[in-house]
């Protein structure tokens, strides 16, 4: 197997606390469509599930670490993918990236 893999964490950005249920614009193909396509409402398992899912249904050990802000000042997160069982190489990723940037000790303005 590769190297660790990244991909976000969750396909959406902060949302309310309490939301089950999101309208977000369709994608596909890993591009947001056109401006005249519908928006499409999905449950927020559901959304959550497309990218945690993979790793957790095949046993693939994962971690989340703050990558940066939107533009609304909202937190977003990186997830990293790592071999069967070796945690350990997640655990070093994870503290090489937050020693090379800040993200980690900065809050969102609420």
């Amino acid at each position: 197997m590769p190297d660790p893999a990244s991909s976000p964490p969750c396909p959406l950005k902060a949302i309310a606390l309490r939301l089950d249920k999101l309208k977000g614009d369709p994608v596909q193909d890993g591009q947001r469509m056109n401006e005249l396509t519908p928006r499409v409402e999905e449950d927020m398992l559901s959304a959550i599930m497309q990218y945690t899912g993979v790793p957790s249904l095949t046993g693939l050990p994962s971690l989340a670490v703050p990558c940066g802000f939107d533009p609304d000042g909202l937190p977003i997160g990186m997830q990293i993918i790592g071999k069967p069982f070796d945690e350990a190489t997640l655990f070093r990723v994870g503290a090489a990236y937050q020693s090379a940037t800040d993200f980690h000790t900065r809050a969102p303005t609420l």
